[in-house]
């Protein structure tokens, strides 16, 4: 019975999610995602890795991961690449970040640490 009930109603559903998706995606291509205005665009998103990279940098738990480590350039790739992933201007040329995270064996104990 659920199944058929279901069959009833599946043209709706579909039809509202490919709705969304598509006005998703249409914003995300303009640039108009609303987290990224939400945050005051670019400025916010520079303020935000700024603030990031202060507790970071101080927080000697994790600390050691950054050493020797040009934070200048970090700090502004991943600017580059919350101003994309939030739907700013698609600008980020950089590495994909699980595989640069993925060569720093990072525990659960770090994520953690960088989450708090």
């Amino acid at each position: 019975e659920a199944v058929a009930a279901c069959g009833k109603i599946r043209q709706d559903v579909t039809t509202g999610c490919t709705v969304r998706m598509e006005v998703a995606k249409k914003n995300m291509e303009k640039g108009k995602d609303g987290l990224f205005k939400q945050i005051h665009g670019e400025s916010g998103v520079e303020l935000f890795v700024e603030r990031l990279y202060d507790m970071i940098i101080s927080d000697s738990r994790i600390q050691g991961f950054f050493v020797g480590k040009n934070i200048s350039q970090i700090r502004e790739g991943l600017k580059l690449y919350f101003t994309e992933l939030l739907g700013g201007p698609k600008i980020y040329k950089g590495r994909d970040l699980v595989d640069i995270h993925m060569a720093l064996n990072l525990t659960d104990y770090h994520f953690d640490c960088f989450l708090s």
